[in-house]
């Protein structure tokens, strides 16, 4: 982790801290910046170790589990930093990702540590313009061009995990503020100029029975990963495809 980011990952949060390192870290993974990843044939390399001899229909399968180590990776750290008000430098330029032997995303190499917003965010497209403008849209227009992956699912995959962080946020009462910007972010279904949010409700939450005669709350995310293109996975305890949650969620 780099030093200046520690005060933003406490507790709970710390292991997110430790996919945010320097660009001068030495690590023992392949590093490949950025760009190099989203060129057209640039994670052939790393797909194949994810997945030996996936066969080509499932092609989209496999793209859409690398993101979802991608954006596990990203968003997590980098939109607990955004709620406490302190932007990491990320436009995918100078960034450099750590490929582990698996060819899942390990961390990311960054310029530097970035600092706390100049002035109070107006609003929830502003406190995340870093994540959502900087690197989460010329990353999916990318991949979706190159890998002919719909850009809906990589959108749903980014949703998913900005959700879910922001859901732990604000479990442990961390910067309601920010908490709240986030929460209006995939609240809106358009941003200020009208065109539509990519992030708007990738998940709801379903009112079901509980088993024992009771109900209880049931995350779905509202678009198929379609991971079940693979062998060896199923539909996850999530997929909108199912119409009840499997025993155990």
């Amino acid at each position: 982790m780099i030093p200046a980011l520690e005060p933003l990952f406490p507790g709970e949060f710390a292991a997110y801290g430790e996919w945010l390192v320097a660009a001068e870290a030495p690590d023992s993974d392949v590093t490949v910046p950025v760009p190099a990843l989203l060129e057209a044939g640039g994670l052939e390399p790393y797909l194949e170790r994810m997945h030996p001899g996936f066969v080509p229909s499932a092609r989209r399968a496999v793209v859409s589990q690398w993101s979802k180590f991608y954006f596990a990776r990203l968003i997590l750290p980098v939109a607990t930093a955004a709620v406490q008000g302190w932007r990491v430098p990320v436009p995918p330029e100078p960034v450099g990702v750590a490929v582990g032997t698996g060819g899942d995303v390990q961390a990311f190499h960054l310029p530097g540590p970035g600092g706390l917003f100049e002035a109070t965010p107006d609003g929830p497209f502003e406190r995340f313009a870093h994540l959502l403008d900087d690197h989460l849209s010329p990353v999916v227009t990318a991949l979706a061009r190159h890998e002919r992956l719909s850009a809906r699912v990589l959108w749903s995959n980014a949703g998913n995990y900005l959700e879910f962080v922001i859901g732990r946020l604000a479990e442990a009462g961390l910067s309601p503020g920010g908490v709240d910007d986030a929460y209006a972010l995939l609240a809106a279904s358009r941003r200020p100029d009208g065109t539509r949010n990519p992030l708007h409700q990738p998940v709801r939450y379903l009112d079901v029975p509980d088993g024992e005669g009771g109900r209880r709350s049931w995350r779905q995310r509202r678009m198929c990963c379609i991971r079940d293109l693979l062998p060896e996975y199923g539909l996850c305890g999530n997929c909108p495809r199912l119409a009840a949650p499997p025993p155990g969620e």
